[in-house]
């Protein structure tokens, strides 16, 4: 019965901790004395604003209903969207109270704040000297790269691209 409870505060969760992560990523640029390929920037950028978009896009009754239209379409020959369909109609509910919205994602940016300043403690105990602002980016770059499909898990990817940021 709570299924779609669960998975939409799974997903809720993960969009809030996205946000986060790309705050943080933009306040790293902003304050960073490193001259950044305007890629970066816009990468960083567009993940906020993508985040946003799907987390707040349930909280439109009309985008609501118009996606409800066409979920409730195509389940008609898939029972597996009787599911989905209840997830956003939890989704939907969730967007609306912007108090736990707000909440949840100042926890996921003090959540990433804390994983930066984990990895520059490390990072500084391997004499490698990086601010802790040239981290906050560093960690927004790496987590989009996991977005390549290139591999299980994005194994090597992040790996790879830490090492190219490094070396850069």
């Amino acid at each position: 019965k709570n299924t779609p409870k669960i998975a939409s505060s799974i997903i809720v969760d993960r969009l809030t901790g996205f946000v986060g992560l790309f705050i943080l990523s933009i306040f790293g640029i902003i304050f960073s004395n490193k001259i950044l390929p305007g890629n970066f920037k816009w990468l960083l950028f567009a993940g906020v604003i993508i985040s946003l978009f799907f987390l707040f896009s349930f909280m439109s009754d009309a985008f609501y209903k118009h996606i409800m239209k066409i979920v409730n379409l195509i389940s008609s020959k898939y029972k597996i969207l009787d599911s989905i369909s209840k997830l956003f109609t939890v989704w939907h509910i969730y967007s609306k109270d912007i108090r736990t919205i707000s909440l949840s994602i100042s926890m996921g940016t003090i959540y990433q704040l804390l994983g930066a300043l984990s990895i520059f403690i490390l990072a500084y105990g391997l004499h490698i000297n990086i601010s802790i602002i040239d981290w906050f980016w560093i960690l927004g770059v790496l987590s989009l790269a996991l977005f390549i499909p290139l591999t299980i898990a994005g194994i090597g990817i992040r790996d790879g691209t830490l090492i190219g940021l490094l070396v850069w």
